[in-house]
């Protein structure tokens, strides 16, 4: 039975480049946990490294995700290593995302 819950929110490729002010904005409205897309199937996120270390910035544990399709698990988890860049470190957790039929 869980007591209770943490917020967070999940940011994929298709939410750009999210900015400072936004970061703390959710961090004062409660969300504690940000878990970033870094590898999308075929496609890392260009942005995975920067909103880390912006939600990072604001207050916020952080997490990516990698999605596996067509690719080799071990090569979607590399992808979406680099694009965590710097950050890979720091983060609290890696999910996998099984996208395959």
């Amino acid at each position: 039975m869980v007591d209770h819950w943490i917020e967070g929110v999940d940011i994929s490729v298709y939410q750009g480049s999210v900015d400072q002010p936004t970061w703390e904005r959710l961090y004062q409205q409660g969300q504690r946990v940000a878990v970033i897309g870094s590898w999308h199937g075929l496609s890392s996120n260009p942005h995975a490294e920067g909103n880390l270390a912006r939600a990072e910035a604001a207050g916020l544990t952080i997490a990516t995700y990698i999605a596996l399709n067509r690719l080799p698990g071990r090569v979607a988890v590399e992808n979406g290593k680099i694009a965590c860049g710097r950050m890979w470190p720091k983060l609290a957790f890696v999910a996998i995302d099984c996208e395959i039929d």
